[in-house]
């Protein structure tokens, strides 16, 4: 390890992922991106090689701390294989030297698959975009490292590394837990050990065409209003008297709230609520619905105080004294009083993706998507890039159902939309 990289504690929304790890999930997500090219193994190792300096804590593997799980840097490559599929195979996190990411290829695909303590989407994201600039550069298309992605070459910024949640922390202005438990959904009693994806491809400018002219909303907004009525459609179909709200929690990337230009995790849960009393919510109800939650979500003093509430427990005294052997298991018990029960679903948005000079014409598209956790039936990711917009609904359960009624409301809107099955 070099000096310059010495152990850090995992940022305050990482600590959580090592508790909730089960024997048949770990909390993961996935980066990919379709080239017009087979993909050249040997690029492939040497981009991966090349930026193991630049990005530390991404090559980074966890070790307990005596008061926190740390990340150390590694010179063990990550593992990459051949092969797309099976999606989210189970990390090593503590017996292990090799980072906590994986990087796989097959035909024209290359993806990688990194553990959430390590970093969130957005920051992944930069890494991607930095691996695919010298994957090409090794295939001897040259490219920029511009449009989020790093030169090699660079120092790494203490910017870069932080832990920005700490900067938000305020004692004195701290958001309540308080929340009643969601609606759930089971799509029969068969669930696969592997996740089922379903992916569905619209055109960026007919999307943003339609939403202007009949919603004058944001994409996220306009999804999100079809994720809460595709749940509801679910919903009505069941002959129960009580109806458990409908939660769809949305990441906001909070550097685009606060200045940062951390590669860490950091971003912050808006859960939007929708009471499904009446037995007919048009979808404008729903939307205004939606807008008014996720702007009054978006506002800085409110993401202060929830990320203020996440950090006043790890700021306590006893916090500070007990060992994180001790920790380990209150923090599990304390995630799964406030965790899963609380959400239906989410819908996580990269949004649009500006590829690095000269990369264009070898990316055909992006994907996006999350291990599906225990209780939620389904996870919505979705990202764009040229003029491609990819929602991909993962899951444990083989029904299709939910993905298909998402579609018809999107194919109602007048949309065509493409949709592709995976196992």
């Amino acid at each position: 390890m070099k000096k310059d990289f010495p152990q850090i504690p995992v940022d305050n929304a990482g600590k959580i992922y090592p508790c909730i790890i089960r024997s048949n999930y770990s909390p993961q997500f996935r980066l990919c991106a379709t080239m017009t090219e087979e993909i050249n193994e040997n690029a492939l190792r040497s981009a991966v090689s090349v930026l193991r300096e630049r990005f530390p804590y991404i090559y980074a593997k966890l070790r307990t701390g005596k008061n926190w799980d740390m990340l150390e840097h590694t010179k063990v490559l990550p593992e990459i294989r051949y092969g797309i599929y099976p999606m989210f195979s189970d990390f090593n996190i503590f017996d292990n030297d090799a980072p906590l990411f994986r990087v796989l290829y097959e035909d024209k695909t290359i993806a990688i698959e990194i553990f959430h303590s390590v970093t969130d989407g957005t920051g992944g994201m930069v890494y991607f975009k930095t691996l695919i600039a010298y994957y090409l550069d090794y295939c001897g298309h040259k490219t920029e490292k511009d449009n989020g992605a790093l030169n090699a070459e660079d120092k790494v910024s203490k910017e870069e590394i932080e832990d920005s949640f700490q900067k938000l922390y305020d004692k004195k202005k701290c958001a309540k837990r308080a929340s009643p438990n969601a609606y759930q959904t089971k799509f029969g009693d068969k669930r696969k050990d592997n996740t089922c994806v379903t992916k569905l491809s619209l055109d960026v400018s007919e999307l943003k065409e339609m939403i202007s002219n009949r919603y004058n909303c944001t994409v996220t907004q306009y999804l999100l209003a079809v994720y809460f009525k595709t749940f509801i459609e679910i919903q009505n179909k069941k002959k129960s008297i009580y109806k458990a709200p409908i939660v769809i929690s949305a990441p906001i990337n909070l550097r685009n709230v606060f200045e940062s230009s951390t590669q860490r995790n950091f971003a912050m849960i808006c859960n939007i609520t929708l009471k499904n009393k009446k037995q007919e919510l048009s979808f404008d109800e729903i939307l205004e619905k939606v807008i008014k939650e996720q702007q009054n979500g978006m506002d800085k003093d409110y993401l202060r105080a929830l990320v203020s509430r996440n950090l006043k427990d790890e700021k306590q005294w006893i916090a500070a004294i007990t060992s994180m052997r001790l920790k380990r298991p209150i923090m599990k018990k304390a995630i799964d009083y406030y965790g899963e029960k609380k959400n239906t679903s989410q819908l996580s948005n990269l949004g649009y993706v500006k590829l690095p000079t000269g990369s264009e014409n070898y990316v055909e598209e992006l994907g996006f998507s999350i291990n599906p956790q225990l209780l939620n039936s389904h996870i919505c990711s979705v990202v764009a890039t040229k003029n491609i917009l990819n929602i991909i609904f993962s899951s444990k359960y083989e029904d299709r159902t939910l993905p298909e009624i998402f579609k018809n409301a999107l194919e109602n809107d007048g949309l065509k939309v493409k949709g592709v099955i995976f196992d």
